[in-house]
């Protein structure tokens, strides 16, 4: 079993001509598929979830969704 990291990021909503939001996501590589994914980030707001460390959050959102109404690359 491997450990597989993406960086992936999405244009901020309103404000995406000039400023974009990056995170990581991080699962288990089986085959052709991830398993366990994890989706970690910095947020403008501290402590919004239990697995909140500060402004570092763990499954704020999901791993492929992007902030607002934006695409993910």
């Amino acid at each position: 079993m491997a450990m597989e990291v993406q960086l992936l990021w999405a244009k901020i909503p309103f404000v995406g001509r000039w400023a974009v939001h990056y995170w990581y996501v991080v699962g288990d590589r089986h085959g052709q598929s991830l398993e366990n994914l994890q989706r970690w980030e910095v947020w403008q707001r501290r402590e919004l979830k239990p697995s909140s460390w500060g402004h570092l959050h763990q499954n704020l959102l999901t791993p492929y969704g992007g902030v607002g109404n934006a695409p993910v690359f």
